[in-house]
């Protein structure tokens, strides 16, 4: 009884990571109570999540022709699983660039209106990225599968390297608050993407500490919004990486 017990709450903390990172929702998340349970099962739901887009990759191959599959995995993408942490890079770049200090930065991200550096370095972003999947998975649909996990890891590992809020209230504090100690085990995930592609794989994780290292220098820790940015741009730097060695 006591195995069916565990089994069970496993099952929901797993199930729960796709209702905090994606549209797709398992089990209904009525509170953040589970949640630091759930963070390591992110990298199982980053491959699944990776593999079900590669898969409907592999299905748009046989109807469209390149670049219309691409494109429509993207628009998947975003609209499925990476809303969210767009979201986090438009308000992050708003924050950064229009803010002198901690207070103005911050007030900045929770406003609701786009400012015009989002408006600009979000379209250069989306064209970039856009132009990137339409080179990348004609050829190698796979990559999809590690791009994915990468910006969860990504993310996962800026949490490691600065474990310190920057507000008092969020999802970055919530994700922050789990301690560094239930980082380790999906952290371990890092060593996937590190054997099969470790030029990209390091560089996108460089990346993430210079700019963590930054992010710190600058409000003193990390919101919901920084690391979904982190995400977008670890994604974007491991997709150039790959264009630049492959093509």
């Amino acid at each position: 009884m006591r195995i069916i017990e565990i089994l069970k709450k496993e099952f929901i903390a797993f199930s729960l990571t796709f209702s905090f990172f994606s549209r797709i929702s398992i089990i209904k998340a009525e509170n953040f109570e589970e949640f630091p349970n759930s963070v390591k099962y992110i990298p199982i739901f980053s491959l699944i999540s990776g593999g079900l887009l590669f898969c409907l990759l592999k299905v748009a191959d046989f109807f469209l022709p390149s670049p219309l599959p691409q494109i429509l995995i993207f628009t998947l993408q975003y609209f499925l699983f990476n809303y969210f942490h767009f979201d986090g890079f438009l308000d992050s770049i708003d924050g950064f660039l229009g803010g002198k200090n901690k207070t103005e930065i911050l007030r900045i991200m929770e406003d609701t209106q786009v400012g015009s550096f989002a408006v600009l370095f979000g379209s250069i972003y989306i064209s970039s990225k856009l132009f990137l999947y339409s080179q990348i998975l004609a050829k190698s649909p796979e990559i999809i599968i590690f791009i994915f996990l990468i910006g969860r890891l990504s993310f996962i590992f800026s949490a490691f390297l600065v474990p310190y809020p920057a507000k008092d209230k969020g999802l970055g504090h919530i994700f922050i608050s789990i301690g560094r100690n239930r980082l380790f085990v999906p952290l371990a995930f890092i060593i996937l993407p590190l054997y099969f592609y470790p030029i990209e794989t390091f560089s996108s994780l460089f990346f993430t500490f210079l700019l963590s290292w930054y992010i710190r220098r600058k409000i003193g820790g990390v919101t919901g919004d920084v690391l979904g940015a982190i995400c977008e741009i670890s994604e974007l730097i491991w997709a150039i990486g790959y264009f630049s060695l492959h093509w």
